[in-house]
């Protein structure tokens, strides 16, 4: 019966993350955390007052949600450095981290200068991403080798857009000089993450995980002052250890 409460108490959390986002999340979390410390002795007299970190990488792959044409994001890698810290003897963990996407992509150039109108379609780019997340994770299990846990959090990045040959069309070169081959932008968002850690060192240890994105930029000069909404969707692992 405990079991089942835990269990079906995550799947509502997961589906608020999905759809509902961070807010709703975070609270299901808060819910999920009190059941599990009233259920579960196991967390009682356990240290917890250790800083532990992390490494990793994976894969993203990206869906632009608006606007429906016109920006295309290609899959990219991730490399990642975190940090956890538990709230003393409960199952919550506050996280925060690094991580840096290389991606690329194409879009619709518009970008009007003080001196001219420039415009091209089908504009190739490199994005360099650096996001920043604060969060909080539950672990749903306090086990030695394996445990399970949820995450929810928001997001701040900064991405840069470097445009390739193919914005030097003829118009583009006959209109003017002083179009943007480089662009820097902000983004906000929010993060909803499902994972297991496996312990397989007295210190250190593996971890697995899926972790789903919700950005939105501000407006992007090159893209005729527009933003873009997007979703990500990246496959991690990472190397922890216990400090």
């Amino acid at each position: 019966m405990k079991f089942r409460i835990v269990y079906l108490t995550t799947v509502n959390a997961l589906t608020v993350a999905f759809f509902r986002g961070a807010a709703g999340f975070l609270f299901l979390v808060l819910v999920v955390g009190v059941t599990l410390t009233l259920e579960s002795p196991s967390f009682a007299g356990e240290n917890k007052s250790r800083f532990d970190g992390s490494v990793g990488g994976g894969f993203e792959q990206f869906s632009i949600t608006t606007p429906p044409s016109g920006f295309k994001i290609n899959n990219g890698t991730t490399f990642a450095v975190q940090g956890e810290k538990p709230f003393g003897e409960s199952p919550f963990f506050l996280t925060s981290g690094l991580t840096y996407v290389r991606t690329s992509g194409n879009l619709n150039y518009y970008y009007v200068s003080p001196t001219a109108t420039y415009s091209a379609t089908n504009v190739n780019f490199l994005e360099d991403d650096f996001r920043l997340n604060l969060g909080l994770r539950l672990k749903l299990f306090n086990s030695e080798q394996i445990r399970p846990y949820i995450e929810g959090g928001g997001v701040a990045g900064y991405l840069q857009l470097s445009y390739d040959s193919s914005l030097r069309t003829p118009a583009v070169v006959a209109a003017g000089s002083d179009f943007k081959t480089l662009e820097n932008i902000l983004e906000f968002g929010y993060y909803a993450e499902a994972g297991l850690e496996l312990q397989t060192g007295k210190s250190w240890g593996i971890r697995l995980s899926y972790n789903y994105l919700n950005c939105t930029t501000r407006n992007i000069l090159t893209f005729n002052n527009q933003t873009i909404s997007y979703i990500g969707s990246s496959y991690n692992g990472a190397l922890f250890w216990n400090l």
